[in-house]
């Protein structure tokens, strides 16, 4: 079903973060965006993008997760497509750390 409802948004061009309360929409600072930016290309982008628009449809709709929480520590559990948790991946080294908060969820998406 939830390769079913993928294929239709893709099929629709939807914006995959429509959904997604305001509190996880906050803009990133630029230093933020530069580290991400330069980080992109150490990761698994074809995994964790879908994992996180995953996530996103699922628990970021409603405002129960605390915007200043870590994104890293929110994103390591999360399970993907691929197979076990984003934090098993040695790649996921790479994601950042710092400045990067679950307000911060769909400037992020986005950036990558």
């Amino acid at each position: 079903l939830d390769a079913f409802l993928k294929l239709l948004q893709e099929a629709m061009e939807l914006d995959p973060m429509e959904g997604v309360a305001t509190k996880y929409r906050a803009s990133l600072e630029p230093a933020t965006s530069a580290a991400l930016r330069q980080m992109a290309a150490l990761m698994d982008l074809p995994v964790l993008l879908p994992a996180m628009q995953s996530f996103a449809a699922e628990h970021l709709r409603e405002e129960y997760l605390n915007a200043d929480e870590s994104m890293k520590s929110i994103l390591a559990m999360v399970a993907t497509e691929a197979g076990g948790d984003m934090g098993d991946f040695d790649w996921f080294h790479h994601f950042p750390a710092d400045g990067l908060a679950m307000g911060h969820w769909v400037a992020t998406f986005q950036l990558l």
